[in-house]
Formats: structure tokens, C-alpha cells, sequence
């Protein structure tokens, strides 16, 4: 009778065990039966047991400890999308300055009997050569300034024309004429695309004005700029330019106070700039 209770017993709790087993190919490798392991077992902790032709996969009813399943390390990829911070560059340049055309209220003042009359005067300038020097800050497809200095050389006054009350007088080209040369200092907004930028702003110019046997006086004067600009590469850069710079000059010719106001110079710009 024990015997037979026993043989109950032991066939029961074999059947118990099966149950709560599952049979796994060793075919199917390590990393696939652990697979059904997590299925079959449903988040408890399971073992694997080897045999020649399987793994054995039991279940036990404790809940899975942080070291229950090992998993293989996998190495994470983290896209990184570069931003490139544009920076202050330096450019120097030089350039050509196509012909001015100017214009200027006139008052002409006798000191000596306190009588003045008032008119406009008209001149042209001749094309002359500039230097530039300038601090850059662009970026592709967005805002940025440049800000520098034009020395526009030595040109020569070529003709004019002046108005004063009812009279007109045209001044030609003569053999000892007046000369200007400029400083300019400018600061543009700029917006650029992949390579074009059209740079616009406002400057003020330093006029140096010489006329043989008078001492002229300059004052400095607000103007402005529009252009656009196409940077070949990372080191040259092509600009042409429409420049308006304001004047004012006044001196004396014997009893007479001369002075040009609200004055502006109007003239165009092309030059080449190496970027540093």
C-alpha cells in the first residue's frame, strides 16, 4: 500500500513539473529559447536547463530580479547634428569707384555788408580706385554685419555746374582742378543665402576737399549703402555697391563765406575682398 501511495505521489508531482515546463530546441540557439523562456514563463524568473537535444525551461513563481535575464550589450548611436557658430572674420579689398555725381544746397554770405544769397551747386567726380577693411559676420541662410572702412583715392573734380539767385555758371574740366579724397567709415545688415548676401546700412564720410589757394573746411556727414555680394568660397568675396555719402564744406573766398549743405555724392562700387 505504500508503495502504491508512493508511485501516486511521484506520478502526480511528475506531472505537476511538466506543466510547468516547456522543451526548446537547440537549434534554435540560447538567445531564441530565452526568448520563449520570457513568453512561456510570463515575467517570472525561469531557468534553462541543458540537455543533449534541448533546453529544459521551468518557471518559478518569485517575481524576475534586475539579474534575471541577461541582455547583450548594444552600443547606442546618438545622432549629433553639428552646428557651425559663425565668427568675426577680417577681409581687406580693394576696389574701383565709377564715376560720382554730387549735389548741394549753396549759400554764399558777404561778410562785408551781411548781404547772402542762396542756390545749389552741381559737380562730377572722376572714377578713382578704394581700399576696403572690414569685420564679418555672415552665416549661410540668415543675419549677420559687416562693418569697416572704405579709403576711396585721390579723384579730381571734373565739372559743375552752380545756381545762385537768377544766375547759372557752368565750371568745366581745368588744368589745376579741385580733389577730394574720403574715408568712409559704414555698418550694414546683411542677409545671406548659400552664397549671395545683399548687405545695406548706413556710413559717415570724412571728406578731405583741396582747392588751390582756399582752405576748405569739411564737416562729417551721414549716408548710406545698398549692394549685393556673392562669396565664391571660403576666402573671396565679390560686392557691387550704390553709395550715397553726405557733405558739407564751407570756406572763404576773400569778403565771401561759402558753404555747401545738406550735400550728398552718389556713386557705385565694385571690389574684390580676400577674407582672412
Amino acid at each position: 500500500m505504500r508503495i502504491l501511495s508512493s508511485i501516486l505521489i511521484y506520478t502526480i508531482s511528475s506531472t505537476l513539473i511538466m506543466a510547468n515546463t516547456l522543451e526548446c530546441s537547440n537549434d534554435k540557439g540560447i538567445k531564441e529559447c530565452r526568448k520563449d523562456a520570457e513568453a512561456f514563463c510570463d515575467g517570472k524568473i525561469f531557468n534553462l536547463k541543458s540537455t543533449d537535444s534541448s533546453y529544459i525551461i521551468s518557471c518559478s513563481d518569485s517575481e524576475p530580479s534586475s539579474e534575471k535575464i541577461e541582455k547583450p550589450n548594444v552600443e547606442e548611436k546618438t545622432s549629433v547634428t553639428e552646428t557651425v557658430v559663425p565668427l568675426w572674420r577680417f577681409a581687406a579689398g580693394i576696389g574701383y569707384n565709377g564715376g560720382a555725381a554730387a549735389e548741394s544746397d549753396l549759400t554764399v554770405r558777404n561778410i562785408s555788408n551781411f548781404s547772402s544769397a542762396t542756390g545749389t551747386v552741381e559737380y562730377d567726380v572722376n572714377s578713382g580706385f578704394n581700399i576696403n577693411f572690414e569685420g564679418r559676420f555672415l552665416r549661410k541662410n540668415g543675419w549677420g554685419l559687416t562693418m569697416g572702412a572704405d579709403f576711396d583715392l585721390t579723384r579730381e573734380i571734373d565739372s559743375g555746374t552752380i545756381t545762385l539767385g537768377s544766375n547759372t555758371v557752368t565750371v568745366s574740366g581745368a588744368s589745376d582742378p579741385d580733389e577730394i579724397t574720403t574715408l568712409v567709415l559704414y555698418g550694414n545688415a546683411v542677409y545671406m543665402w548659400e552664397q549671395f548676401y545683399i548687405p545695406f546700412g548706413f556710413n559717415v564720410s570724412f571728406i578731405d576737399y583741396k582747392s588751390t589757394g582756399l582752405n576748405v573746411n569739411t564737416t562729417p556727414s551721414i549716408g548710406a549703402q545698398l549692394g549685393i555680394g556673392f562669396q565664391a568660397n571660403d576666402h573671396f568675396a565679390f560686392e557691387l555697391f550704390s553709395r550715397a555719402l553726405g557733405f558739407e564744406l564751407d570756406y572763404l573766398d576773400g569778403n565771401l563765406d561759402v558753404q555747401f549743405e545738406d550735400g550728398i555724392m552718389t556713386d557705385f562700387v565694385l571690389r574684390v575682398k580676400y577674407i582672412f
